[in-house]
């Protein structure tokens, strides 16, 4: 079976956003995008698919989802939303501190939205690493994948696969 390359949901992002924001401590920027790169393993690992459906770039501090990374940046009065048909649902949804940082949830997530995996591998990721300091997080995302490509440029999926503990049954069953 050959990989399948699903379309980003904004809907279901920004449910997932709403759920880390409103879980992790000190929701911020990098924390979210941490949980979201947590979550997106754990979910390949257990069932052979990504939840986030966006893509990894190697920054400084780790790998950053682009597209998530747009929509808190967006919650925050950023202009440079892609998908401007889901803007008011992103501002009426969440917002930024006073630190410009960290994502305040307005409303509970729709967890109707999310599927049954996909809630397990990010409240997961949350109570294994949803506590862990900016410097530890960044340390643990320093991972093969990220050394893989330049900073900044596009981490493929083949080089987060290969930091699985089933990284070839997962490469099997996705590029089969």
């Amino acid at each position: 079976m050959a990989v399948t390359i699903h379309r980003f949901n904004m809907d279901k992002v920004l449910e997932a956003i709403l759920l880390v924001a409103s879980k992790a401590q000190e929701p911020t920027f990098h924390k979210i995008s941490k949980m979201f790169y947590f979550a997106d393993k754990l979910h390949l690992q257990r069932y052979g698919c990504v939840l986030s459906e966006d893509t990894y770039h190697a920054m400084e501090y780790g790998p950053v989802p682009s597209h998530i990374y747009n929509i808190m940046k967006y919650a925050g009065g950023a202009e440079n939303l892609p998908s401007s048909d889901k803007s008011p649902a992103i501002r009426s949804a969440m917002k930024l501190l006073a630190d410009r940082r960290t994502v305040a949830a307005l409303r509970d997530p729709d967890l109707d939205v999310l599927s049954e995996s996909e809630v397990e591998c990010l409240l997961d990721a949350i109570s294994e690493h949803g506590k862990k300091t900016f410097g530890r997080l960044s340390d643990e995302t320093h991972d093969s994948a990220w050394k893989s490509v330049a900073e900044n440029e596009a981490i493929p999926l083949k080089a987060i696969v290969d930091t699985l503990p089933n990284a070839e049954e997962v490469s099997g069953y996705l590029y089969a």
